[in-house]
């Protein structure tokens, strides 16, 4: 049986206040940052297939990147954006 998640890929909510996103499991991991940029957070797992990648199969498979450790399992202020010092939450 082979499943398309390619078509659940909207936004349910996001509360960048509470650090707080839920998307479907086809959103690509690169709209899903693009949906953080624009609520002014930051997602910080990054991978190299993030414009193909989907979230669902990223969690499924435990796919993390660069930045997964050092902002979701160590206590550290809020992240900066790169180029500047406006301070975004993290989801």
């Amino acid at each position: 049986m082979i499943v398309s998640l390619t078509r659940l890929d909207g936004v349910r909510n996001v509360d960048a206040d509470a650090g707080h996103m839920t998307v479907e499991a086809g959103m690509t991991l690169e709209a899903a940052h693009e949906v953080a940029d624009k609520a002014g957070a930051l997602l910080p797992l990054t991978i190299a297939s993030q414009g193909t990648a989907e979230i669902g199969g990223v969690l499924s498979s435990n796919a993390g990147g660069v930045q997964v450790l050092s902002l979701w399992q160590c206590a550290r202020p809020l992240p900066r954006r790169r180029g500047g010092s406006q301070r975004r939450a993290a989801l």
